[in-house]
């Protein structure tokens, strides 16, 4: 389950003040919230981290939609950039991610539905969020279904061997572990939930399982 934070939280977890993070909040240099009460702004976990995250990295994140480029923020609107496509591939604009129109109405889809809702990283979906691709009410959506929805109950230990490894970690981070590492393609997940989850398997088994010392 999403936890969300408000002020204070979200100061402690940057190590900030409050004063800091309000400052930065009236200067629109801050993730827009996720919601805004009477008793203050309030952020989901993930957003707070991905934030964090962002500053550290040092990675620039562009999105394109087949005729302008745009150079995402965490903590700003995006700003449209007056160049090709094809130019964000040069070495100035390095180290860089560049998201794509398509790649972004895959993830729409997916957060909507429950059969591939689990199959999606929370941080993923709050950077997209953050970075102004999705908005409020999708970010709202994905939040609801997740909660209500049942996690799918796969057997590392037998299936896999990856139980010791990965201690009970989310599907949705193991699958951004081995997007990292090329060996996943979120864009090319079918259409089709049956076809997707079939996919993701076939995925995960031929992945080999770790060697486990004896006695650990």
């Amino acid at each position: 389950m999403t936890l969300f934070v408000g002020l204070s939280e979200a100061a402690a977890m940057l190590e900030w003040d409050k004063h800091k993070l309000s400052i930065y909040l009236e200067r629109g240099v801050f993730p827009k919230p996720f919601q805004q009460l009477e008793s203050g702004p309030i952020w989901t976990v993930e957003q707070i981290k991905q934030y964090e995250t962002s500053r550290d990295n040092g990675i620039t994140i562009y999105y394109h939609d087949g005729r302008n480029v745009y150079r995402c923020f965490s903590d700003k609107p995006m700003e449209l950039l007056g160049i090709e496509p094809e130019d964000i591939h040069n070495p100035e604009y390095q180290p860089m991610m560049c998201i794509t129109e398509h790649r972004v109405g895959h993830l729409r889809r997916a957060m909507t539905n429950p059969d591939m809702v689990h199959f999606i990283g929370p941080l993923s979906v709050a950077a997209y969020y953050n970075f102004g691709l999705i908005m409020e009410y999708e970010y709202a959506a994905y939040l609801s279904l997740l909660e209500h929805s049942m996690a799918p109950n796969f057997n590392f230990a037998g299936n896999f061997g990856y139980s010791r490894k990965l201690g009970g970690s989310p599907i949705g981070s193991i699958l951004e572990e081995l997007e990292g590492k090329g060996i996943f393609q979120r864009d090319s997940l079918p259409a089709d939930p049956k076809e997707a989850k079939k996919y993701i398997m076939e995925i995960l088994k031929s992945v080999p399982a770790p060697e486990v010392e004896e006695g650990n």
